[in-house]
């Protein structure tokens, strides 16, 4: 038997032919990447910021400037696997932070004084992420992927320049502290 199709139902099939076909392409394409059968992640990844960018002045304000003679340095060089935001906390409040890329550096110019450095460690930026709650409401911005907290015991600065080199030396002479985000930010 012979079945005769109108113009409308031969349509239908080669529409329905080009789907199938799409579908074989995207299903093949999936198998090469490796994600068939894998859910879609929905982590939002950002660009990450430049060094000496200041991703929470929302919160904490601009960086202090210090360009008289009663400054200090602090100098922070950073390793080539992780990037790391540094907050500088002055009697337990944050007065100065910078974001620094993995195998950089940044210096903060301050005013003569005792200051604390925190070093927040990670990979893969992410502008949503929530960190914690402040005095200045939710604190957004952190790494999606391998965090790590660090910090020194503060450090009075008087006309100093004080280097942080944050990478593994065999007899360096300094070891960051275990730390956490609330006391971080």
């Amino acid at each position: 038997m012979i079945r005769q199709f109108t113009v409308l139902q031969a349509i239908m099939i080669v529409l329905m032919i080009i789907a199938l076909a799409v579908s074989n392409q995207v299903t093949a394409q999936n198998n090469r990447n490796g994600t068939l059968g894998q859910a879609t992640q929905t982590t939002r990844v950002n660009a990450a910021p430049k060094t000496g960018a200041t991703p929470y002045a929302y919160c904490y304000g601009a960086n202090m400037k210090c360009t008289g003679s009663r400054c200090s340095q602090i100098k922070v060089i950073t390793p080539s696997n992780s990037d790391v935001l540094v907050t500088l906390k002055q009697n337990g409040k944050v007065v100065a932070h910078a974001y620094i890329s993995a195998s950089s550096s940044y210096t903060f110019d301050v005013p003569n004084g005792t200051y604390q450095p925190f070093f927040y460690y990670g990979k893969n930026w992410d502008n949503q992420k929530v960190m914690t709650q402040t005095n200045c409401g939710t604190l957004r911005g952190g790494f999606a992927q391998n965090e790590y907290f660090g910090k020194d015991t503060p450090e009075k600065l008087d006309n100093d320049v004080l280097t942080y080199e944050l990478i593994l030396q065999q007899s360096g002479n300094f070891s960051t502290i275990p730390s956490n985000q609330k006391e971080a930010f």
